[in-house]
């Protein structure tokens, strides 16, 4: 298993932690919608920005070693090849889920593709009065089209915004059919179809995080919400709001990246939230919403912390001026291994039956990654640079100094055997 393997596999339990806290934060706190789509917002990019949180070296725990921070013994033969099997399998990982994300954005591109040949297949609609008044008033440059292939409104574009009808509008009454054109307005009003471009984005990339996923439906889910409250407030029809949702509930989707005047999953949240409607206080509001972003922070740096994620290899020499510790130092703790790699058996020194133990020496920075790799009692040459090769994508706890992150040199022993 490679390091970036592991560290998708920690970012990923990462983000678990984090969704986790942030949602159970929120039922613990209710929001109105306004500072709920800004606090899901701000967790989804808490999520996207955990590898980017620095290291809190007292978050980090570190128990006293010896002189030798790691022994490591290697066998050959038939467990070695079965390990390798299923190493081959990890280190495929990242490769795998890169593959997912690229099919999930040719997917957008479709997406995005089919809106245009419905627009383009659209027949220009005239509406009454009143809906273009609205449209005046909200989106002056949206465009109507009707389009027999849809079985609800349609709505993006961000140059030349354009919302998709279905005939079926027509049977709804007057103060229903304009609440849904007020919500397809407000969506063009507000650029929300390029903020669903970007939720989208961010849904492929984590396709394989169902946490994350979840968050950006909240986030979807909360302005869906908000848009519903401002319908509510300009044409004070609710329960005809309410009625056409409810008309619309069952007729399919055309796209998920074009916003819609509803989504199967939305309707009871929605529903809900328009049936409790209330203004609350937005002083009490206010302060929820610090609290809940104050939590949700401090999981974030908690949880980046533990294990800091990114970490690439770099084995060249360290800066020069700087200090290096030992053990033998005052007041110096020892590094800590968090991640080991096993070395390759070359199978050149198999077949001449070479065994024993490579001892190595190198510097451990504050980034836990090791530097200015020596071979301290030779063994062979290949099992030497095996040795090396692994030892480079070790990653450590780094050594303290009066509890402060410091380069310290350390020793590594590696045990070739032969069964």
């Amino acid at each position: 298993m490679t390091p970036s393997t592991l560290d998708l596999i920690v970012y990923s339990a990462q983000l678990f932690l984090i969704v986790a806290t942030a949602a159970a934060a929120s039922a613990a706190l209710p929001l109105p919608s306004r500072a709920r789509l800004g606090y899901w917002r701000a967790v989804v990019l808490l999520c996207v920005a955990v590898p980017l949180v620095p290291a809190i070296p007292a978050l980090a725990g570190r128990a006293p070693v010896g002189d030798i921070v790691a022994r490591f013994q290697i066998t050959a033969g038939p467990a070695a090849g079965r390990s390798s099997i299923l190493g081959t399998i990890a280190n495929g990982l990242p490769l795998f889920l890169a593959a997912g994300v690229i099919v999930r954005m040719l997917w957008l591109a479709a997406g995005c593709a089919a809106l245009l040949r419905l627009r383009r297949a659209g027949e220009a609609a005239v509406l009454d009065a009143d809906a273009e008044a609205l449209r005046l008033r909200l989106a002056p440059a949206a465009g109507w089209r009707w389009h027999d292939a849809v079985g609800q409104p349609v709505t993006f574009g961000l140059r030349r915004p354009v919302i998709v009808l279905p005939r079926d509008l027509l049977t709804l009454s007057d103060a229903a059919r304009h609440s849904v054109l007020c919500h397809e307005l407000l969506h063009v009003e507000r650029r929300d179809w390029a903020w669903l471009l970007v939720e989208e984005a961010v849904r492929s990339l984590f396709w394989f995080h169902p946490a994350v996923r979840w968050a950006v439906h909240e986030v979807q889910v909360s302005r869906e919400q908000l848009v519903d409250e401002r319908v509510v407030d300009i044409t004070a029809a609710r329960r005809d709001y309410m009625e056409a949702l409810m008309t619309f509930a069952n007729a399919p989707q055309s796209r998920r990246i074009a916003l819609s005047v509803m989504g199967r999953g939305q309707l009871r949240a929605r529903i809900a939230n328009l049936a409790r409607l209330s203004r609350g206080s937005v002083r009490g509001a206010g302060w929820r919403a610090g609290v809940l972003v104050l939590v949700t922070a401090a999981a974030a740096v908690a949880t980046a912390s533990a294990r800091p994620t990114g970490h690439g290899l770099d084995t060249g020499a360290a800066p020069q001026g700087r200090t290096v510790y030992s053990s033998k130092d005052s007041g110096v703790q020892l590094p800590t291994v968090i991640f080991r790699v096993s070395p390759q058996y070359p199978s050149g020194a198999q077949a001449r039956k070479v065994q024993g133990v490579v001892e190595l020496e190198c510097v451990v920075p504050p980034t836990g990654t090791p530097e200015n790799i020596a071979v301290v009692r030779t063994l062979d040459d290949e099992l030497d640079r095996a040795a090396i090769e692994a030892l480079q994508q070790w990653r450590f706890n780094p050594g303290t100094k009066d509890g402060e992150a410091v380069s310290v040199q350390v020793h590594i022993m590696m045990n070739f055997t032969l069964k």
